[in-house]
């Protein structure tokens, strides 16, 4: 099959989803329902994206669609409707992916940096507003502050998982969890890694993990469909 042709293919199965899931959102009160319809669909985007050579304008219309995908889901999950994009915003996409790999292909409609999202010439620059956690707080003299860049983590079936994120915790001796932070829930996928580009500041200083015995555990999780709960 021609480069051309798996375009096609590629655009009508993201369509399929697309629609489905839109018209699920309009009804209302089937929230389950309609984000499986789009993570499912930025599962595929990123699965298909992998597969064929995309120019800087295919994969930057990708992208933009696969974050809007996500600030969509966000702004179901959130009750208080204000996180994320509204389904009056998100529905401006249709016409935009309708067009993705066609002659007539139409630039994003979305401008989506209020979420820290950008792409230029098909690639990402940043994709969290949020690049950190938290401050150390105010660290003693003499102490030396402790924080981890969460970059990627490698995994053959990366573009399956849903939600997923990275937790950096401090247990005591006897196994007690004592502090917990968490990277922002990641949908980039890059062949077999998940991005999250994320740094973690612990609160705990290197001192504080020397004399009291502290130790520190990264922990990787995700939303289990089946199970309808986050595990690792």
């Amino acid at each position: 099959m021609s480069s051309s042709s798996s375009k096609d293919v590629m655009r009508g199965e993201w369509l399929r989803l697309l629609r489905n899931g839109l018209q699920i959102d309009d009804w209302g009160g089937q929230l389950d329902e309609s984000t499986a319809e789009y993570r499912k669909l930025i599962r595929l985007m990123n699965t298909h994206s992998n597969e064929v050579k995309l120019t800087a304008a295919e994969r930057t219309i990708v992208e933009s669609a696969k974050e809007a995908i996500h600030q969509r889901v966000v702004n179901i999950e959130d009750f208080s409707g204000e996180a994320g994009l509204s389904l009056q915003e998100f529905r401006q996409i249709l016409p935009c992916v309708q067009s993705v790999f066609t002659a007539n292909q139409i630039p994003f409609p979305l401008n989506l940096s209020r979420f820290g999202f950008s792409v230029s010439a098909g690639e990402v620059k940043k994709v969290s507003k949020e690049k950190r956690s938290k401050s150390f707080g105010r660290i003693p003299s003499g102490h030396r502050s402790v924080s981890f860049v969460v970059n990627s983590i490698g995994l053959k079936d990366a573009q399956t998982y849903i939600n997923p994120e990275i937790v950096v915790s401090v247990v005591s001796p006897e196994g007690k969890i004592i502090e917990a932070k968490t990277t922002p829930k990641s949908n980039r996928n890059e062949h077999q890694f998940i991005q999250f580009d994320y740094e973690i500041a612990l609160t705990y200083t290197v001192e504080d993990l020397v004399s009291q015995n502290l130790s520190v555990f990264f922990e990787f999780k995700h939303y289990k469909v089946r199970y309808l709960t986050i595990t690792d």
